[in-house]
């Protein structure tokens, strides 16, 4: 499980959102929240050339933030502490979550700008690409005074879905999903077999050779895994179709509760981000994704 977890914060809306959801992420096995801000080296850097007080002034007014997100998180019950580096956001996070021995990394899928810059080349990208551990996507919904998170109706562990392709570069998700098996509820493992026709793209999203007999045989061994590792009900869905419409339908239908994809599968980890798959899972899930890079 995950006990210790790393919390990227720029003092965004929206990561101010995804601290609001860390009491109801206790069924990952959070125990101790280690909040994360990386001063950005190249904002010292502007057309003047270096500002020798930057670091001060944007430094004295990051502690000050940290302190109040701290005590936030301490009345709720939460240990937490603080780190403040200096570095490019992506690497300084790589490097804490290494540095600080985490088990998870938690960050939501925009922060100052648009979730598809983000996305696409920015932090999150980035952390996905290059962390050693998983990193949990939420993409948090509601504005100001109206936001609440959507994860203290529900355990964040009462309906898991694992995304998989079946091949050897899943394995990293799947063995996520197992340690998430005895808080699990409800699990539904998804694989969806590439329709006959479908796009260029799709297909090669799709392992060559895989027919829907074998594909329902892999997955009725995984559900006896999982029921073996201590889930509740677990359920199978087999689908046909193009590959990036099959999970984003899925997706969209707002009762899971927790996702698990790995990075790697359907096409390779810069195809699944850039392209298709993961992008969509992120922009379209209501619920935060678990993203395992094998």
């Amino acid at each position: 499980m995950f006990e210790k977890a790393l919390f990227p914060v720029d003092f965004s809306e929206i990561s101010d959102k995804v601290l609001a959801c860390t009491s109801a992420l206790e069924g990952l096995g959070i125990r101790k929240a280690v909040l994360l801000h990386v001063t950005d080296v190249r904002s010292a850097v502007d057309f003047l050339g270096f500002d020798k007080t930057f670091y001060e002034r944007h430094d004295q007014m990051a502690t000050q933030e940290l302190a109040a997100r701290l005590e936030n998180l301490r009345r709720a019950g939460i240990e937490a502490e603080s780190r403040l580096v200096h570095d490019i956001p992506g690497k300084g996070v790589v490097h804490a979550a290494r540095a600080e021995g985490c088990d998870i990394v938690v960050m939501g899928s925009h922060g100052r700008t648009s979730w598809k810059e983000k996305l696409l080349g920015g932090t999150t990208g980035f952390v996905v690409e290059h962390a050693d551990v998983p990193v949990l996507v939420m993409r948090p919904a509601g504005t100001g005074d109206r936001f609440t998170c959507a994860l203290e109706a529900r355990p964040v562990t009462d309906h898991v879905c694992l995304l998989t392709d079946l091949s050897p570069r899943a394995e990293g998700a799947r063995r996520a999903a197992r340690s998430l098996a005895p808080r699990a509820a409800r699990m539904t493992l998804f694989h969806v077999v590439e329709s006959p026709g479908a796009g260029e793209e799709t297909a090669r999203e799709t392992p060559p050779g895989k027919a829907p007999a074998a594909a329902r045989n892999r997955l009725a061994g995984l559900a006896e895994e999982m029921k073996a590792a201590g889930a509740g009900a677990v359920e199978v869905e087999l689908v046909t179709g193009p590959v990036r419409e099959e999970v984003t339908r899925r997706l969209r239908r707002g009762d899971v509760t927790l996702a698990v994809m790995g990075t790697r599968g359907w096409g390779g980890f810069r195809e699944l981000l850039l392209g298709s798959v993961s992008r969509a899972a992120v922009e379209f899930a209501a619920a935060p994704i678990l993203l395992v890079r094998e």
